[in-house]
């Protein structure tokens, strides 16, 4: 009933996921009262993922050999924290993980973003919404961690003997949080760049995107540099503090947002 209960919030995350990305991207263009739907829904997607994935992690805890999961990487002898820590050592429950982690920074910019323009966090929580919904469908079509066992063997195959460590057990969550997390800096750079003449398509799409800020070109230039440069994974924050000032000096921030 657990595992049921998570693959349920795991479709309906998907279904918020959806809301969360057309709502707030259709705003600007139908009705921007739409946009008010992208803080709750991200939210609430925040809190379904969570719900799915604790119900997974339980049936690793109690080693719940009815999900073929738990079967192919848990046994009933293992201790307590390599069951648990098993929940995201294989393919399946680390794509959760790490869909959980993308919305876990979704929900924090949707309680303590208040102190961003509505419509450029609306944007950024509706490409973040975009984001979701392609791990989510991900994971129900090709790699579902509640798949079912009839009959259920009477134990596992245990975990992934490498992981088997403690600091190797909880190597993943710290490597996604530090990935994901530093993804807040990429979407506001795609919301920026593309929220000029051309819009979002065409940051996503060209090159060339220093064209869609033509009119002030010399900051223009200054955040195409630093977006160049922060392909380094370690540059990017420095390179968000940077494109943060750029911004405010150049005004940029009212043409974004008016």
């Amino acid at each position: 009933m657990i595992a049921e209960l998570g693959h349920f919030a795991l479709v309906l995350a998907l279904v918020v996921a959806l809301i969360q990305a057309a709502a707030p991207l259709a705003g600007g263009v139908v009705n921007p009262s739409l946009m008010r739907l992208a803080v709750p829904a991200a939210r609430l997607q925040l809190g379904l993922l969570t719900l799915s994935f604790l119900a997974l992690t339980y049936g690793f805890a109690v080693s719940d050999f009815t999900l073929s999961l738990v079967v192919a990487n848990s046994h009933s002898a293992k201790p307590l924290l390599y069951k648990i820590t098993g929940a995201w050592g294989n393919h399946e429950g680390s794509m959760l993980l790490w869909t959980l982690i993308l919305a876990f920074f979704g929900g924090a910019v949707a309680f303590f973003g208040q102190n961003l323009p509505d419509s450029l966090r609306a944007r950024v929580l509706g490409v973040q919404g975009l984001i979701g919904v392609a791990f989510i469908l991900f994971l129900l079509l090709t790699s579902n961690p509640f798949l079912r066992l009839d009959p259920a063997p009477f134990d596992g195959n245990g975990l992934n003997p490498i992981l088997q460590d403690p600091a190797l057990a909880f190597h993943p969550p710290f490597l996604y949080g530090g990935y994901v997390g530093l993804l807040r800096t990429g979407l506001g750079r795609l919301v920026v760049l593309g929220s000029g003449r051309k819009r979002l398509p065409y940051a996503l799409a060209s090159g060339d995107r220093t064209s869609a800020f033509r009119h002030c070109g010399g900051e223009a230039r200054r955040v195409e540099t630093l977006d160049l440069a922060s392909v380094h994974f370690y540059v990017r924050p420095f390179a968000d503090r940077h494109v943060s000032g750029a911004l405010r000096r150049a005004d940029i921030g009212a043409r974004i947002c008016g």
